[in-house]
C-alpha cells in the first residue's frame, strides 16, 4: 500500500531536483534541508510545484516578507490567506494547492521530516508545540519578527556558501536550530495571544476539528457521514447541524471535497489507471467512480487526465 502512496506524492527526493533544476537561489544542506529566496516576478519558484493539488512528503514553510497582494494556498482543504509578514507551514503528507502565485519578497523551507534527529533538538521543549502545529498554518507577525527570521535566514546562506569554514556543519546546524526555536516561540506566543483573547474554544469547533482530522485520516475507504458520527459518538443529524453550523457547508460536502481532491492527485500524479484508482479509493467499481467524479467535476475522470 505505501507504494502506491508513492506514486501520487512529491517525494521529498523530487523536491530535492526541482530545486537544482528550477530554482536558481536556493541553498542546500546535506541534501536534506531546502530553502529558497523569491522576490517579485520570480516565477520559478511559485510555479515549481503547487500549481494542481499535490501530497508533500517534507515540512513546507513560506515565509512573506513583502507581498503584492493577498494570496491563498489550501492545506488539506483548508483555505490559508498568506498576506505580507505571514508564514505559513505544514506537516508532512498534507495535501497542498496554491491559488495564486506568490507576488513578492520571501522566502520558502522545504525539509526532510527526519532531518530533525540531526539537530539534537531538546524533545523536551518541542512536545508542547506539537499540539500548536497541528492547530496553525498560518502566523501573521510583526515587523520586527519578521527582520528577525529574515536575518538568521540571510547568515543561514551565508554559512552554507562558506564550506571551507571550521566547524561548518556544526554552524549551519546551530543556525537551523535557532531558527527553530525562535519560529517555535512565535508561534507559542501567537497560540497564547489567540487563547487569551477566547478563554474557551466552542464546542462546535472541537467537533469540526476532530471532523476533519478523521476526514484526512480515512477520507480514501469511507465517504459516508454515519462513519464519521460513529467515530465521534454523535448522531449523523447532530453532526450534520454543528458542521453546517461552523463551515456554512455539510460533512457530505466536506467528504466530496476531500474525496475529488485526492482522485485528482492520482489521475494528475500517478500511473495507475481508472480502475486502479477507483479501488484504492474505495469504490465498488470503474464505472460507479466515474459517475461520482463527472457528477462533482463536469468531467470523467478519463476528460480530467486528458486535459492536464
Amino acid at each position: 500500500m505505501e507504494e502506491t502512496k508513492n506514486l501520487y506524492s512529491l517525494s521529498y527526493q523530487n523536491l530535492l531536483d526541482i530545486t537544482k533544476h528550477k530554482i536558481n537561489k536556493g541553498w542546500i544542506y546535506d541534501d536534506k534541508f531546502i530553502f529558497f529566496s523569491f522576490d517579485l516576478g520570480d516565477d520559478d519558484v511559485n510555479n515549481a510545484f503547487l500549481k494542481y493539488p499535490i501530497r508533500l512528503d517534507a515540512m513546507y514553510m513560506l515565509m512573506c516578507i513583502d507581498i503584492e497582494k493577498e494570496t491563498s494556498i489550501k492545506c488539506d482543504l483548508k483555505d490559508c490567506i498568506l498576506t505580507s509578514n505571514s508564514i505559513f507551514y505544514s506537516r508532512p503528507g498534507a495535501i497542498l494547492e496554491m491559488g495564486t502565485p506568490v507576488k513578492g519578497k520571501g522566502w520558502g523551507i522545504l525539509c526532510n521530516p527526519n532531518f530533525k534527529s540531526n539537530l539534537n533538538l531538546s524533545i523536551q521543549n518541542l512536545l508542547p508545540h506539537f499540539t500548536e502545529l497541528k492547530q496553525e498554518s498560518v502566523l501573521y507577525i510583526s515587523q520586527d519578527k519578521t527582520d528577525i527570521l529574515n536575518n538568521m535566514l540571510c547568515m543561514l546562506s551565508r554559512l552554507i556558501d562558506d564550506t571551507n569554514t571550521s566547524y561548518y556543519h556544526e554552524l549551519v546546524k546551530a543556525q537551523i536550530a535557532l531558527f527553530s526555536y525562535e519560529f517555535l516561540s512565535i508561534l507559542s506566543e501567537s497560540v497564547k495571544a489567540r487563547e487569551k483573547e477566547s478563554n474557551k474554544v466552542k464546542r462546535e469547533e472541537v467537533y469540526f476539528k476532530q471532523f476533519i482530522s478523521l476526514l484526512s485520516e480515512y477520507h480514501q475507504k469511507e465517504r459516508s457521514v454515519s462513519f464519521y458520527a460513529e467515530k465521534m459518538k454523535v448522531a449523523p443529524k447532530y453532526l450534520s447541524t454543528i458542521i453546517k453550523k461552523v463551515t456554512m457547508r455539510t460533512p457530505s460536502d466536506w467528504i466530496d471535497n476531500m474525496v475529488i481532491v485526492e482522485a485528482k492527485n492520482m489521475l494528475k500524479y500517478s500511473d495507475l489507471n481508472i480502475q486502479e484508482i477507483a479501488n484504492n479509493m474505495n469504490f465498488p467499481n470503474q464505472s460507479f467512480f466515474g459517475k461520482y467524479f463527472k457528477q462533482r467535476t463536469g468531467m470523467t475522470p478519463s476528460e480530467y487526465r486528458d486535459k492536464i
